[in-house]
């Protein structure tokens, strides 16, 4: 499944065994979604792009380009296994960007 060059503020990506790739604008106050069981979610942002970030993988990887400001304190739980991410890329409140896998990798690289 792929967003390439995609501009909505409402994107809901969901597979079971598939790759995802997120290439699109982020737009102000936008809502991004993308799941999995298992594969690859790819997201590729700009310099100039502004989200809030949600990442999670309980038995895979999340691996991570951007220079995100950690929240103080979180409230967020935290999975027992797995890797999680949570942070603001440039100016909160943007848009939201929840990513999560169960068995898969999550990659967040410059595009």
């Amino acid at each position: 499944m792929s967003f390439v060059d995609t501009r909505s503020t409402n994107i809901q990506g969901h597979t079971v065994t598939g790759n995802i790739l997120f290439s699109g604008q982020f737009l102000p106050n936008g809502q991004y979604s993308l799941k999995n069981y298992s594969g690859i979610i790819e997201l590729k942002f700009s310099p100039g792009d502004s989200f809030d970030l949600s990442a999670t993988s309980l038995k895979g990887k999340v691996n991570n380009d951007a220079k995100l400001i950690r929240p103080r304190r979180s409230d967020r739980s935290m999975p027992r296994e797995g890797e999680a991410l949570f942070g603001t890329y440039n100016t909160a409140g943007r848009a939201s960007v929840k990513l999560a896998s169960f068995d898969g990798t999550i990659n967040i690289v410059k595009r």
